[in-house]
C-alpha cells in the first residue's frame, strides 16, 4: 500500500490512478490437525506438517462498500 492514509496523485513521475480505501473483516474456520489427539508419533508429525498448509474453506466479508459477500473457498 502507498501512502498511509491518503492517495498520492504521481508514482514516480506517473500519475496514479484514485481508489478508494477501506477495511475489510474476513473471517473463516480454520483446521487445526495437531489437536487431533492420537498416540502414534508418525500421526502426529504427519498432522503437524498438515498445519503448515492453509486448506481453503468458506469464508463471509464485511466491508463498506459492497457490504457482505461469501466465497465459496477462500484462499
Amino acid at each position: 500500500m502507498f501512502y498511509e492514509f491518503d492517495n498520492p496523485k504521481t508514482y514516480k513521475g506517473e500519475p496514479f490512478p484514485y481508489f478508494e480505501r477501506y477495511r475489510q473483516y474476513v473471517f473463516s474456520l480454520d483446521i487445526n490437525c495437531s489437536k487431533i489427539p492420537t498416540q502414534n508419533k508418525f500421526l502426529q508429525k504427519v498432522f503437524r506438517a498438515v498445519d503448515l498448509i492453509k486448506i481453503p474453506l468458506p469464508a463471509i466479508e464485511f466491508n463498506r462498500i459492497e457490504g457482505t459477500k461469501f466465497y465459496p473457498v477462500y484462499f
